[in-house]
């Protein structure tokens, strides 16, 4: 058995360990093996490239650290965001900006305190890789209005081919907010790369509207991704006990919450009137009874390897392996349910440069999927 071994030095910390195979699988006519890249992490809630060996990830706990997927080695970044973590908050999402080598900016969504009450904020800070450190935080949207609870943050970060960024905000367990324009929990949120607020946003010109609104009526949306082959922005949302979602996201359009959901109220009883459906609302491409709680959302398109090409991949939480199903027959395809036997809240998925499978989990590990050599 291998030994990980994680050095505290000061801002530094080194994780030294070669990647090590502890899963393998086969579907199809493809074999897969799962290697392990850290240990000794806590809920790393996050993971994005750089380029195939070099990675950013967020730990919900409120530190950012550089990862070589080779080697291993985990690198402490200065001065990282002051975060709330308590309950479901925390350090959240992390995102590199699409043009970093001109604009060397790292976006993330965290919750934060506003006097007593806590909040969803969304800030960009520029990175100094050389010298492993952030320069000063600035935050580009804080979401209003805060509230007492600590859960249904979202929150997750997504770029499209225009300069805007879409990021997700839950409605914080006060369900009557997703469906209300004067305020942001529930929302899908649109912005230019630098925080401002475009002008062909939907609600720009609706008095007393926020004007970041993008689509509306979300319960706890922690999975998005823009699908850069046909222009589509995808959104996965927890349920309540059922009624886990994977939506296909419109501007303008309202996509229930609370008023129409496939799930229950955790004591067994109907939510709201018990609808699933109603008239100008929209329905999910897919949703899941019982509950696999989806904390991300992968669009898969790489060539790299054929069996994921063109599928949808979810880290599960609560059935605790990671979701594949295809994206064209969302609603009626059977899932692969993948990584059982690690017993592991998968949390964050994601594709390198490359078109490796990567996922984090909150027993503060980071996976890597690759084709079985013969």
């Amino acid at each position: 058995m291998k030994i990980y071994i994680l050095i505290a030095l000061s801002l530094l910390s080194q994780a030294f360990a070669a990647p090590t195979a502890v899963s393998k699988f086969k579907v199809e006519n493809d074999s897969f093996v799962i290697e392990k890249i850290t240990d000794g992490l806590a809920t790393i809630w996050a993971i994005e490239f750089f380029s195939e060996t070099k990675a950013i990830f967020t730990e919900k706990s409120g530190q950012l650290y550089l990862l070589d997927t080779e080697s291993g080695v985990v690198r402490t970044l200065k001065n990282p965001p002051v975060v709330y973590d308590s309950g479901q908050g925390g350090l959240l999402d992390v995102a590199i900006h699409p043009n970093f080598s001109k604009e060397p900016y790292i976006y993330v969504t965290y919750s934060k305190k506003v006097g007593s009450l806590q909040t969803t904020a969304l800030a960009r800070s520029r990175v100094n890789l050389q010298d492993e450190s952030f320069e000063k935080w600035e935050d580009l949207l804080i979401a209003r209005p805060a509230q007492s609870t600590a859960h249904h943050y979202g929150s997750r970060i997504a770029f499209d081919n225009k300069d805007h960024l879409f990021f997700t905000v839950g409605e914080r367990g006060q369900a009557p907010l997703a469906q209300s324009l004067k305020a942001h929990m529930g929302k899908v949120l649109r912005l230019n790369l630098d925080g401002t607020i475009p002008s062909d946003n939907p609600y720009v010109a609706t008095a007393g509207a926020m004007k970041e609104i993008w689509s509306y009526g979300h319960r706890n949306p922690q999975g998005i991704d823009f699908d850069f082959k046909t222009n589509t922005l995808y959104v996965s949302e927890h349920g309540p006990m059922g009624g886990d979602e994977i939506n296909l996201i419109d501007k303008t359009k309202n996509y229930g919450w609370p008023e129409i959901t496939y799930g229950r109220e955790y004591s067994g009883g109907p939510v709201g009137r018990g609808e699933s459906e109603r008239e100008g609302m929209e329905q999910p491409i897919k949703y899941y009874v019982p509950s696999i709680a989806p904390n991300s959302l992968l669009v898969y398109r790489s060539n790299k390897m054929k069996f994921f090409k063109d599928r949808f991949l979810l880290g599960a939480l609560a059935l605790q392996h990671l979701n594949v199903i295809d994206i064209k027959n969302c609603k009626t395809a059977c899932e692969d349910r993948l990584a059982l036997d690690l017993n592991e809240r998968i949390r964050d998925v994601k594709a390198s440069p490359e078109g490796l499978v990567y996922f984090t989990t909150d027993s503060g590990r980071i996976y890597r999927i690759k084709e079985q050599t013969k």
